[in-house]
């Protein structure tokens, strides 16, 4: 009976994954079919370019701290010790905020000189504008990490980069519409702004259900806990999930980066548009790793091995069975 309901709560998480990844994979569709349709190809690549550059910012302010906090939450509340949790997110917030305002601030120093004229005048305009919502996505991310641990997934998964990316395509549209609706035309600079009041608006929600989080676990009672004599660990933990991601960013994110620094940008904007429409080869793995991660650091912290051979077992079975018929009909059927 137990083994059963789990399997359903199980199903019912990957099913809430599902639709929020599915809605910053919508998104992200929209947002390519929106530019494309309204600006011309190399502009398309030169946002490209500066979305890899704030990613790759955003990823170094973020220091791994989020990827630790899922696992470091996760632990805490499997202990029944919250207060250690809230600390953690405390000064995870408060490091990365510092951190992501210092580098964002060098960032938009460095790109205002253009140093051996690195960038087009379009580029500089769009980075100008881009590069403040650092610290914004930067504290969603950390919002997100203490939501996986909860393992309120699907929550967690709209504080990332698909909420941020379907409120963009949502802004750019009503921006162009009303720019076409002024007799304005529609230019780069507005995809920014949309991409900043995007990850503004995230952060926002983020801290909003962190603060509901923390009053209730604070009226449920507890003792403050003290993380100072843990912080050398944290941060010599944090900087191990950092190398991990600097991993995932030069497979993903990081090929836009260089390419924005090598071809022209129309170029660019084309293979931006063709990596965004190969989204649902991957969306099975997205939508199943950050539900399985939490239980499966809990489940190892507890030596429950048993759990944590069933928790890895479905979770393959289920990429499998969900992810090798999308692959087919993508290699059967390409032109469509």
């Amino acid at each position: 009976m137990d083994s059963s309901l789990t399997a359903r709560r199980l199903l019912y998480t990957i099913g809430a994954t599902g639709l929020a990844r599915a809605t910053g994979a919508l998104g992200s569709l929209a947002l390519v079919l929106v530019l494309g349709r309204s600006l011309a190809v190399s502009d398309l690549g030169v946002f490209a370019f500066s979305l890899a550059f704030c990613t790759l910012g955003i990823l170094i302010a973020r220091s791994g701290h989020d990827e630790l906090l899922m696992r470091s939450v996760s632990r805490a509340m499997a202990d029944r010790v919250p207060a250690d949790a809230r600390e953690h997110v405390r000064f995870a917030i408060r490091y990365t905020l510092k951190f992501a305002i210092g580098l964002s601030s060098v960032a938009v120093v460095w790109v205002f000189a253009n140093p051996f004229e690195l960038l087009a005048p379009e580029g500089r305009r769009l980075l100008l504008v881009m590069l403040p919502a650092i610290p914004a996505a930067v504290l969603a991310w950390q919002c997100s990490g203490l939501f996986k641990g909860l393992r309120q997934t699907a929550r967690a998964l709209l504080l990332e980069n698909g909420g941020v990316t379907a409120l963009t395509a949502v802004l750019t549209t009503l921006t162009f519409a009303v720019a076409t609706s002024a007799g304005l035309v529609a230019d780069l600079t507005m995809v920014g702004y949309a991409f900043l009041g995007a990850n503004v608006s995230v952060m926002g929600l983020g801290l909003s259900l962190y603060r509901r989080w923390t009053t209730r676990t604070l009226a449920a009672g507890g003792a403050r806990a003290a993380l100072s004599p843990r912080k050398p660990a944290v941060l010599a933990a944090s900087r191990q999930f950092l190398f991990t991601n600097v991993m995932t960013y030069t497979t993903q994110a990081g090929s836009f980066f260089l390419a924005g620094l090598l071809l022209p940008m129309e170029q660019v904007g084309l293979l931006w548009a063709a990596e965004r429409l190969t989204l649902p080869v991957t969306f099975i793995c997205l939508v199943v790793n950050p539900i399985i991660a939490p239980r499966i650091a809990a489940a190892f912290y507890q030596g429950r091995l048993d759990s944590l051979r069933s928790l890895v077992t479905r979770a393959c079975g289920f990429c499998l069975l969900v992810g090798v018929p999308v692959a087919l009909v993508l290699f059967l059927f390409p032109r469509p």
